[in-house]
């Protein structure tokens, strides 16, 4: 190296320190021709130009000293430094992601987690919900940027993996609502678009299926399980099993279904474990299918009885028991009605009033009560991908028996019952009786 390459060279360092980026620029270009493959000009060279404004010459001297033998950290600093001048976002973003990956490479990882947090706050300044739960996501699963989170040179500190899965939950949550909104809004003035109840399940069909929130909240309750939070796992647990619910409100598919049914009895089983969720306990009672051989049913209503007082399975839960333990008090009725007026859509209330009505010797009621009995079990079938025959066996076996007590009028209507009941449970000595009954009132004795 020249003596006076040296001086050139100190001299454009000196003008660089001292801001005079045009006289440093003029010297950084006489360097290059005396030494065109020296990075360390080519790093002065970028200084000038991101500095006079000359993006497209620095972006090109910056590629190229990367591209170098000699090449370190400071060309993809520089890079950056030159996008964020520039104000040339994306391109900024993309710098920024590359020098993420050299940080890692050298495994300087307090300055990889800084250059994370950078791109965390450029999403937030632009608004750009998607990418920065798409960045989040890269730090809250398994891999090298995961680490990042346990870095303890950085400033900012990074934040817990709880914090940064809570902030991930709000964001998604509320970017699926706000998604779901403007999908329906842009589609429901198409040409055959179809009833907006239908558009609305579609579109919530189609961004649920995109969505990551679940997958947060399973990670939340893996997280606060491992470290011992056990209020917050089961607040999260809790906002999980509500989530299952909706997306079972929306799925078609039989098979799609079963894949969460799974998922969803454990959360409830877990939470009614817990006594604190009315929703999980109310749901078991509804997959209980109306046998006291499921799951101890008994334990399990009256459990739900003495927890909530405020539930609104409750009073279809005492008529319940009233009913089971053979109470002839007109009162096992009364909570019997309410219990329908506080949860209609509740296979197990519907339940609850015809059984009542018949012990109660409210016939026509029974009978009356039993179609939408039978829808409410129908619809929960449908939801949950499950067939609640017990349930339907215990309205159809209920009405057909009202029928019975009616008198004669009624009679095909209690035969049509008894056997439906029979296709079901062939030997049930009930519904024979009844049939017999029933066969007897039409005059046919054979």
């Amino acid at each position: 190296m020249s003596v006076i390459f040296k001086a050139k060279l100190k001299s454009a360092k000196t003008a660089i320190a001292e801001k005079n980026y045009d006289y440093a620029y003029d010297l950084c270009h006489d360097l290059l021709e005396m030494d065109s493959s020296n990075y360390n000009i080519h790093i002065l060279l970028g200084v000038s130009c991101q500095n006079m404004e000359k993006w497209d010459e620095g972006e090109r001297v910056y590629n190229k000293a990367m591209t170098m033998p000699k090449a370190n950290i400071l060309a993809w600093q520089g890079m950056c430094a030159l996008y964020e001048a520039s104000k040339n976002q994306q391109k900024y973003v993309n710098a920024l992601i590359d020098l993420r990956e050299r940080y890692l490479s050298e495994e300087s990882y307090g300055r990889a987690w800084e250059t994370m947090h950078k791109l965390i706050l450029l999403s937030e300044e632009s608004g750009d919900q998607r990418r920065l739960v798409s960045i989040l996501r890269e730090l809250t699963d398994a891999g090298a940027y995961h680490s990042l989170l346990s870095v303890v040179d950085a400033d900012p500190a990074p934040p817990s993996l709880a914090e940064l899965l809570e902030r991930m939950y709000n964001i998604e949550r509320t970017l699926d609502e706000r998604t779901i909104d403007s999908e329906i809004n842009k589609r429901k003035t198409r040409l055959g678009a179809g009833p907006i109840a239908k558009v609305r399940k579609d579109v919530t069909t189609e961004v649920w299926a995109q969505s990551g929130l679940l997958k947060t909240l399973r990670q939340l309750v893996s997280v606060c399980e491992k470290s011992g939070q056990a209020p917050a796992r089961l607040q999260w647990l809790e906002q999980l099993f509500q989530t299952l619910l909706e997306r079972f409100a929306v799925i078609d598919a039989l098979q799609d279904k079963q894949s969460f049914s799974e998922e969803l009895l454990a959360v409830a089983t877990d939470l009614a474990a817990a006594e604190t969720c009315p929703s999980a306990f109310g749901y078991l009672i509804e997959l209980s299918d109306a046998s006291s051989e499921a799951r101890d049913l008994r334990a399990l209503i009256e459990s739900y009885a003495r927890l909530f007082a405020g539930g609104e399975l409750r009073e279809s839960a005492l008529a319940w028991i009233a009913i089971e333990d053979g109470s002839h008090s007109p009162e096992a009725l009364a909570l019997a009605r309410a219990g329908c007026q506080r949860a209609p859509e509740s296979p197990f209330a519907h339940v609850q009033l015809v059984r009542a009505a018949v012990l109660y010797k409210e016939y026509r009621l029974a009978v009356s009560s039993s179609n939408a009995a039978r829808e409410a079990v129908q619809k929960f079938g449908d939801c949950f991908g499950t067939h609640l025959w017990r349930s339907m066996l215990a309205i159809d076996m209920s009405a057909a028996d009202a029928n019975t007590h009616i008198g004669p009028e009624n009679a095909a209507d209690a035969e049509y019952l008894y056997r439906k009941c029979l296709e079901v449970d062939p030997g049930n000595p009930q519904a024979i009786l009844g049939l017999g009954l029933s066969l007897c009132a039409l005059g046919n004795y054979d």
